[in-house]
């Protein structure tokens, strides 16, 4: 098990391309010293325009974890900085958990073309 604090939303929407919600707690204990902080975002898709090719998201919501004690960021689905842009959930795996140590997980709306769009973290 792993203890968190911290206080956030489950779900919110973003309103237009830009935008940025954070969301800051702190890891108070782990059971085993192994265990992984995940952080998952979803969010459904508007539909695309008919006939598109290839895996098209109107709007691309991305998630990174930074960790407040040495600035380490952590992105989704094994990726790098350049984001998931494919996806419509997302998720961070953090490993080596301290307790005390404090994680902000960031969502921003990097493509917002049908607004607002809800998603849960």
């Amino acid at each position: 098990s792993l203890f968190v604090d911290g206080d956030f939303d489950a779900m919110t929407s973003a309103n237009s391309t830009d935008d940025v919600y954070s969301y800051t707690f702190e890891i108070k204990q782990t059971a085993t010293g192994n265990d992984e902080l995940r952080v998952v975002l979803c969010w459904h898709d508007p539909a695309a325009v008919p006939f598109t090719t290839g895996k098209v998201l109107v709007n691309d919501l991305d998630l990174v974890v930074v960790s407040d004690d040495d600035g380490t960021a952590t992105y989704p689905n094994f990726g790098d900085a350049t984001g998931d842009h494919v996806n419509t959930v997302e998720r961070v795996i953090v490993t080596d958990l301290v307790p005390g140590r404090t994680y902000t997980a960031t969502v921003s709306a990097s493509t917002l073309v049908v607004g607002p769009q809800p998603f849960a973290l």
